[in-house]
């Protein structure tokens, strides 16, 4: 019953099973496809350098773009559009053609003359019409297309059909395979349901029956870690007057040069470094700000590194002290689970996930940019998990 089933299938599906025998082809197949590994190198550029190895036949660019050449041509005679490939693709396409060639993958000049003399668009009342074709070729020769390079399209196209047909003969698929397949698309179930609503228990558990549940249930009840978090905030605006002194005009022309992008109009047109003056000044007093308190961040935090190695009951006057002597402020402790987005004010998950990977020996972190500041944050006490 279910090979005939099967076989019902197969029929019904054929063009399905067959896309899917293809892509297990095609995956099976990028192995030796995918540059710097198997039978292909990775390419570089210049016409006449090699670009790598298919097969262990060297390639250049050169080879590629006479490739294309001939890929452009069946595409845009036989499908009527055109198509633009980059080296990467053009270069599995090319691996393709020399595993063919290797695989002993021939295709004669009669197959070729058959293929074409099949196609409906050269056709008139059933049959092949040599006029068409002729107009065809004519057409072809004005852009510079001959007959020869259109044969050799279509040979390329006839090669790679064949190389699919070698390929998905040494394929094996297995009765199970087929009858797991088969399975997946025809297969019925029945579902039944009851619902019990709490409503509907009358008898209360026991002591033993909740303990018992408890313990194999462990996770929902399980309270999470928190840290208590100092944070010293350090605004970048506090940098404003350096970083005006920093802003020279060898300096800001430096900054436009090495960013010019940022100053680009609506159709990608850099302006001049004279029209956007002004841009420029604001854009690199934001960046010299910022990087002038990250610097102040780092010192800070490589200075009391030392200092904050100290039992964890004193960590919190120790950390103020630190930063009162550098002249620094330190916002409110608070407590917070790994889950957060902010640390009292500061909305920074870097910084959240800083804390907690903090360690007893190192309770401080690095300097942590958030917006509009840059922050270093002490753990200056926890609680474990439990």
């Amino acid at each position: 019953m279910i090979i005939k089933k099967l076989n019902t299938m197969f029929h019904k599906h054929s063009r399905i099973l067959f896309g899917a025998f293809t892509v297990i082809i095609i995956i099976a197949f990028m192995d030796f496809l995918t540059p710097q590994r198997g039978g292909c190198d990775s390419f570089g550029g210049g016409s006449k350098s090699r670009v790598g190895e298919a097969f262990g036949k060297k390639v250049s660019v050169a080879d590629l773009q006479d490739f294309s050449r001939v890929v452009s041509i069946y595409f845009d005679v036989f499908e009527g559009r055109q198509i633009d490939l980059d080296y990467e693709q053009l270069f599995y396409w090319y691996c393709m053609s020399v595993k063919a060639e290797k695989s002993g993958v021939f295709v004669s000049d009669g197959e070729v003359a058959e293929f074409i003399r099949s196609l409906p668009v050269f056709f008139t009342d059933g049959k092949f019409d040599v006029e068409k074709y002729r107009k065809l070729a004519e057409n072809l020769q004005s852009r510079g297309i001959s007959e020869d390079d259109l044969a050799e399209a279509v040979r390329l196209q006839l090669e790679f059909a064949k190389l699919r047909g070698l390929l998905a003969g040494q394929i094996v698929v297995t009765p199970s395979e087929v009858e797991t397949l088969y399975r997946t698309g025809y297969t019925k179930m029945q579902i039944a349901a009851a619902v019990y609503t709490a409503a509907s228990v009358t008898s209360k558990p026991t002591k033993e029956q909740l303990e018992a549940f408890f313990h194999a249930n462990q996770a929902r009840y399980r309270i999470e870690r928190r840290v208590a978090a100092a944070v010293v905030e350090i605004p970048n605006g506090d940098f404003l007057p350096a970083a005006r002194k920093n802003a020279t005009p060898e300096r800001l022309e430096s900054f436009y040069n090495i960013n010019k992008s940022l100053f680009a109009d609506k159709d990608g047109k850099v302006k001049s470094f004279a029209q956007v003056q002004g841009e420029v000044m604001k854009r690199f007093l934001e960046a010299e700000t910022a990087e002038l308190a990250k610097q102040r961040a780092y010192d800070f935090a490589s200075a009391i590194y030392e200092n904050m190695n100290v039992p964890a009951e004193r960590r919190e006057a120790a950390f103020a002290a630190a930063a009162k002597q550098a002249g620094l402020r330190v916002n409110p402790v608070c407590w917070i689970a790994a889950g957060d987005e902010a640390v009292g004010k500061v909305k920074s998950r870097d910084l959240v996930n800083a804390l907690f990977a903090a360690a007893e020996s190192n309770p401080v972190t690095d300097a942590i940019e958030v917006p509009g500041a840059v922050c270093v944050g002490c753990m200056v006490g926890h609680t474990p998990a439990r």
